[in-house]
């Protein structure tokens, strides 16, 4: 806050614990969000690019989407011109039937060192007579969180924003009752609007008391990346939990919950190969990831926040279903016009079982799904 007061709204921040704290949370909401991410801001594939195509002005938003060539249209962005400083907008998933004015950039998800283009002969006309099934998102009801830092404020306000239901969190860690009943006072976690938290002291690297905690009664189990015990490494413990929780899940026929786990190190995700680990938010690597954008990019910071928080537009997973029949040959155009018709924005597709993620293919790559194979979109926040 104090950096926004002394720099005003022209210069973009990353405030590591905010940011590292959104990223965790959307795992939770979403599994395989991490995924997403780690492939869009690693300038490998694909990545987000700020590009003029001239003569776009009056065109439409989904027929400008339709035509371009490798890349997804995401949004549009201009410079505005308030109180005599001027500063660049962005918008992200307008409506289909968005007009283009003049002097409007396109925001997009395109492949890394190739400049989009726009193929302005009309596209093949494809079949839309599909009626989906609509989607509603699973309530997230019950969280187990194991492990402290000092993020867990910032992590509990992140759920509680996106929460329209009460949403029971359990808290497992080695600091005592009078540590965090006087941290959560401080920090006034009280008014949080939707959480019922319950404290529990413990080792999370305990086989008994893991075993204690009905692991399967959570819809979401979250691992910090835990600093309580200066004297261990906090991703061996994580490490330790995760092979813990796979022997659990072994023993049981019952659905286990999606595990997400924050890590210090690349090098500890790969020893959980075998665990039910769903997600691995790398933090130091992820906040420096953004660094760099912003370096290049300035206008990605106000992108990062309308993608991270609450109430705005968001990456989410949709099952195939939703928008066309599964079973038969289907182009990724088809796929994104109907995506188009529920204002809706596909990136790609995850297929199911072998949980390979497909960004930003070629429109006219066909693909054959099958009933667990997700889309993944851009849309408007659906609330857990």
């Amino acid at each position: 806050r104090l950096v926004e007061l002394a720099s005003g709204p022209n210069v973009p921040m990353v405030s590591s614990t905010d940011f590292v704290s959104k990223t965790l949370v959307q795992c939770v909401r979403s599994p395989g969000y991490a995924s997403v991410y780690s492939e869009i801001f690693a300038f490998e594939e694909n990545e987000i690019q700020i590009k003029r195509i001239d003569g776009l002005e009056g065109k439409l938003f989904g027929e400008v989407s339709d035509q371009i060539e490798d890349a997804v249209l995401l949004g549009l962005s201009w410079l505005e011109n308030r109180e005599g400083s001027e500063r660049r907008v962005a918008i992200l998933n307008p409506e289909p039937d968005y007009d283009f004015g003049a002097d409007e950039d396109l925001i997009l998800l395109g492949r890394s060192g190739r400049r989009p283009s726009l193929n302005r002969a009309t596209p093949i006309e494809t079949s839309t007579d599909f009626a989906g099934v609509p989607f509603e998102r699973a309530k997230l009801q019950k969280l187990l969180i194991l492990g402290w830092n000092e993020n867990i404020h910032q992590i509990l306000m992140e759920l509680d924003e996106h929460a329209v239901s009460e949403l029971d969190v359990v808290i497992v860690s080695g600091q005592s009752e009078d540590h965090c009943s006087s941290f959560f006072k401080e920090r006034n976690v009280s008014a949080l609007r939707h959480i019922d938290l319950i404290y529990k002291r413990g080792d999370t690297a305990n086989v008994e008391l893991i075993r204690s905690l009905n692991i399967v009664a959570y819809d979401a189990l979250l691992l910090l990346s835990d600093e309580f015990d200066q004297t261990h490494d906090p991703d061996s413990r994580t490490v330790l939990t995760l092979l813990i929780l796979r022997q659990i899940k072994s023993e049981t026929d019952r659905d286990f919950p999606h595990v997400v786990s924050e890590f210090y190190s690349r090098n500890a995700v790969g020893l959980c190969a075998e665990t039910p680990l769903t997600d691995a938010v790398v933090s130091p690597e992820f906040v420096s990831v953004q660094l760099t954008h912003l370096a290049r990019e300035p206008i990605l910071a106000s992108i990062y926040r309308e993608l991270l928080s609450a109430g705005g537009i968001e990456i989410g997973f949709r099952p195939v279903s939703c928008y066309v029949p599964v079973g038969e040959p289907v182009s990724f155009l088809r796929l994104s016009k109907k995506t188009q018709e529920v204002n809706e924005i596909a990136l790609g597709v995850k297929v199911g079982c072998s949980g390979f993620l497909y960004l930003n293919p070629d429109k006219s790559k066909e693909f054959a799904f099958e009933e667990t194979d997700l889309v993944v979109v851009l849309a408007q926040q659906i609330y857990s």
